[in-house]
């Protein structure tokens, strides 16, 4: 029976079960038929709760919570429903003191994630984990600087504005 999908990195392992086991027994191109569904639909699962959690949960106990894939997509889907919310406002003065708010969030997340590498992380795997993280993190600080200075300077931009559409923005969209 498999259970679960394994990742090996440095000697550290993470698992993510599957949400129903697969038997390896029979025709291979049957059951790794299966397998391959069951793995999809898992790891669908896997993003629509770590979608649910990363706005629900302080950063670190979702990242501390999430598989590595499932954190670095809560992380950028957080960044993005921030500034959309920021840029969305139709009153320039709100959009450019919502988007100054949202630069200090931004800086304040880079600041935990920053903090948790100073730390004992148990596993290689869960380290580069958060190394990884501070990357993005770091990336969106510079994105929303470049984005509230924008902004400012042509008050007149919309959210269809290629400054902000040329950024990677992940959504989880909920299905019917």
């Amino acid at each position: 029976m498999i259970t679960h999908i394994h990742q090996k990195f440095s000697g550290a392992t993470e698992d993510i079960e599957l949400f129903a086991e697969v038997q390896a027994e029979g025709a291979i191109e049957v059951w790794l038929d299966q397998l391959t569904t069951e793995m999809q639909r898992t790891i669908k699962i896997e993003c629509k709760v770590g979608g649910q959690n990363c706005g629900s949960m302080p950063l670190r106990e979702f990242v501390n919570a999430s598989a590595s894939q499932i954190s670095l997509l809560g992380v950028q889907m957080i960044w993005t429903v921030k500034m959309t919310d920021a840029l969305e406002r139709t009153n320039h003065k709100d959009r450019r003191e919502e988007l100054e708010r949202k630069n200090k969030e931004v800086t304040a997340g880079l600041h935990e994630l920053s903090a948790m590498c100073l730390e004992d992380i148990p596993t290689a795997l869960a380290r580069t984990k958060v190394e990884t993280l501070v990357t993005i993190q770091v990336h969106q600080r510079d994105l929303t600087i470049e984005l509230r200075d924008t902004y400012k300077a042509q008050p007149s931009k919309t959210i269809y504005d290629i400054d902000w559409q040329k950024n990677t923005r992940v959504y989880y969209k909920h299905e019917d």
